[in-house]
């Protein structure tokens, strides 16, 4: 399969008003391509969403995100994994979903790393500080060619009990 810088590649995306879904369970590593989004909740009207126990390694800012003109709520977001690839360039793999958000652990570049509630956003800029995606995971920093067997939980880290998923 050969693919394109700008191709525009996403691992679920909703376009039109829904309600009363559940997405669990799923994961997405990009292999040897680039995954732009996530879960994306396009601009739409949406009701009772749950998210849980996802893991996503995309390539962009969104991660699980909802779409600037979207409507809606009742959401649940909670024992997410979703990290950016250090390799590729982009800021952060956000969560931002209207609604309760927990139990997730989300990565980013830079010092915006930390707790917030029972979240926990991890950076891959500097192993030397906390939060760092190999202190969370056994081999977060891989990059393209991920598995599911890099992204354990390293025993002992918050990613062990924090995010809810088994590998």
């Amino acid at each position: 399969t050969s693919f394109h810088l700008y191709d525009h590649k996403d691992f679920i995306q909703f376009q039109g008003s829904s309600a009363d879904v559940t997405i669990r369970g799923n994961v997405s590593l990009p292999g040897y391509e680039i995954v732009n989004q996530g879960i994306f909740l396009d601009d739409a009207n949406y009701e009772n969403f749950i998210i849980e126990n996802n893991i996503i390694y995309a390539g962009n800012l969104r991660g699980i995100a909802y779409g600037s003109s979207a409507t809606g709520g009742g959401h649940v977001v909670r024992y997410n994994t979703v990290l950016t690839p250090p390799t590729w360039g982009a800021k952060a793999a956000i969560i931002s979903v209207p609604g309760t958000l927990e139990h997730n652990i989300i990565g980013h570049n830079d010092n915006n790393s930390g707790i917030s509630g029972t979240n926990h956003t991890i950076q891959y800029s500097n192993a030397s500080k906390a939060f760092y995606y190999n202190s969370y995971y056994k081999n977060a920093m891989k990059g393209t060619g991920i598995t599911i067997e890099d992204l354990r939980p390293v025993i002992g880290s918050p990613a062990a009990g924090c995010n809810g998923v088994t590998i």
